[in-house]
């Protein structure tokens, strides 16, 4: 599994892309996980997760371009905030992208980018702003 989920990366994501990682990076070690990272492309920013934090409450080191509790972006007009956890509430016309639930889904304004939810693959940050924009079409 890991490896499908390694090539359909490297398939997808070229060198000079920007990845937003929403957290739980992965469940090996860190020496492990950095060295993984290493061999996928892309600019990467990380959106800290629960499981990014060892047991002494540090958050680990996987040597990511950036490191955010929560990024926020606007996009031609739509405002996208990437969490780990989904948010309860969100300021009017934001939409909420965020991993944690895995299969599960939380609200009408969030999407759950969970490889679970993905095919297992990146999403584009087109297809990201498509699915936003539905949602803020309805409301």
């Amino acid at each position: 599994m890991n490896e499908a989920m390694i090539q359909s990366y490297i398939n997808t994501v070229g060198p000079d892309d920007i990845v937003i990682w929403n957290g739980d990076i992965g469940f090996k070690s860190a020496g492990i996980i950095r060295d993984l990272l290493a061999r996928l492309p892309g600019y990467k920013i990380q959106v800290v997760g629960n499981h990014d934090i060892d047991r002494a409450g540090k958050l680990i080191d996987y040597e990511m371009d950036e490191r955010h509790v929560c990024y926020d972006i606007i996009v031609d007009g739509v405002q996208l905030l990437f969490t780990h956890y989904p948010m309860d509430r969100v300021p009017r016309g934001c939409v909420n992208v965020h991993g944690h639930i895995h299969q599960n889904t939380a609200y009408n304004w969030s999407i759950n980018v969970c490889v679970e939810h993905t095919n297992y693959t990146p999403r584009s940050l087109d297809s990201v702003l498509e699915q936003a924009r539905k949602y803020l079409d309805t409301v």
